[in-house]
């Protein structure tokens, strides 16, 4: 991996794992000595998330964690909605007996950690469910959006794990969009995830308020 892709994946987890926090200021000489660098690869890696969403910069040039922001997190959920609602509806011819297994698998776990109290664990099954389902999509193109809508909103769902919630009525979901593919039933399919994720990002909204209200970032 080259340098420049190192310091952006582990910034970015950074940023999504909430490592370093809203506002807090990035700078290039420290990250450079951190990533044992020179500096122009973390300028590169800086450039390349002020691109993504997940830094902004000054008029002064200083490169800062983006803010967290209500308005901007409900955009990204209902882009998100639409984009992987498509990719489900492609994804129904093209699952295998051995997915629809992953994603039983898939619900088992995240029920069993929403029990456990692992919130952490139950976000990274969840977040597995729907990339099993994009990689079966086979549209490159909307793979490639979704990475980006994902990641971004990734940020904001674990926010909900930070938080130490968990419904219940996300498994419910979940299993509903897999019945919807057993069934091959593309148009269900379709509107189940949506419905899914919009319901979803209205809790994690919620949380964010509140995390906000916590936080003055």
């Amino acid at each position: 991996m080259l340098l420049q892709e190192k310091a952006t994946s582990e910034l970015r987890q950074a940023i999504i794992l909430g490592t370093l926090k809203p506002g807090e200021r990035l700078s290039e000489p420290e990250l450079a000595q951190h990533f044992k660098t020179s500096r122009s690869p973390i300028r590169e890696a800086l450039v390349q998330l002020e691109q993504e969403g997940f830094v902004e910069r000054s008029k002064t040039g200083r490169v800062a964690v983006r803010a967290l922001n209500i308005e901007e997190a409900e955009q990204l959920f209902t882009v998100r909605a639409t984009l992987e609602g498509l990719a489900t509806r492609l994804a129904v011819e093209n699952l295998t007996r051995k997915d629809t297994q992953r994603l039983k698998s898939n619900i088992d776990g995240m029920q069993q950690a929403g029990l456990d109290r692992d919130f952490e664990q139950a976000l990274a099954l969840g977040a597995d469910f729907h990339r099993i389902i994009i990689e079966a999509c086979s549209n490159k193109p909307l793979q490639d959006c979704l990475v980006g809508f994902r990641a971004r909103t990734s940020r904001y769902r674990h926010i909900v794990a930070s938080l130490e919630e968990f419904s219940e009525q996300r498994i419910n979901e979940h299993n509903a969009i897999l019945a919807a593919l057993l069934t091959q039933s593309p148009e269900t399919a379709e509107q189940a995830m949506i419905s899914h994720i919009l319901v979803s990002s209205q809790e994690t909204i919620t949380a964010l308020k509140r995390y906000l209200e916590k936080n003055q970032f």
